[in-house]
């Protein structure tokens, strides 16, 4: 985790030097919605604890205290795994945006440039105007495959940065969906034993 940290530090400085991308700004709109997701997540576990002790308002024991960790303690560290995760995928499609974003301001100013080169040389009644449109033209796109062919690179980084992260949290996730899955079965199969079991039950009383 720590090496994929470094990595996205080391793009940011690079896509900073390339692209003048105001970090800071940016940096600032992460720090927004981490905080959000966090308050939402504490607010959950927050709740989830006073349900628990509430449903539970005999004296407080070991048994008890060992009861609420048995149910808290999975979640919280889920929960710890998801927020690592979800927080690098979100830096990770951010800085997507960001290289997207560099592409769309290269097109527009591409077409913009090369329109304004072909009107100019359009006015223009000299012999030499074709040679001379061709050659502007060849700069300004010799300049936007420049532009193009940095994001490619750092394109290329951010593939590497999500195939690390991939190779990091599969195992964990896998054993996360595995855990949900888990404990939906064991959860339906008692719930629906005991109601079954409810309406035999009750249905015999009935009779008798």
């Amino acid at each position: 985790v720590l090496n994929i940290i470094t990595a996205i530090n080391r793009f940011d400085k690079r896509v900073q030097k390339d692209f003048h991308i105001d970090l800071a700004k940016e940096y600032a709109k992460s720090k927004k919605w981490i905080k959000v997701s966090l308050f939402l997540i504490m607010l959950y576990f927050i709740l989830f604890a006073t349900i628990l002790v509430i449903d539970n308002t005999e004296l407080f024991t070991v048994e008890l205290f060992g009861e609420f960790l048995a149910y808290i303690l999975p979640e919280t560290i889920n929960a710890m795994i998801e927020i690592q995760f979800c927080t690098l995928i979100l830096c990770v499609k951010q800085r997507l945006r960001w290289l997207n974003e560099r592409i769309v301001f290269i097109t527009k100013s591409l077409d913009k440039e090369l329109n304004v080169c072909k009107n100019m040389f359009a006015k223009d009644e000299l012999k030499y105007r074709p040679v001379t449109h061709i050659i502007s033209a060849g700069m300004i796109q010799d300049e936007a495959l420049k532009e193009i062919e940095k994001i490619r690179k750092r394109h290329h980084d951010l593939c590497v940065i999500s195939r690390s992260l991939n190779n990091i949290y599969s195992v964990q996730i896998l054993f996360l969906v595995m855990y949900v899955f888990v404990t939906i079965i064991i959860l339906v199969y008692y719930a629906g034993k005991h109601l079954i079991e409810d309406e035999i039950v009750g249905a015999v009383t009935t009779y008798l």
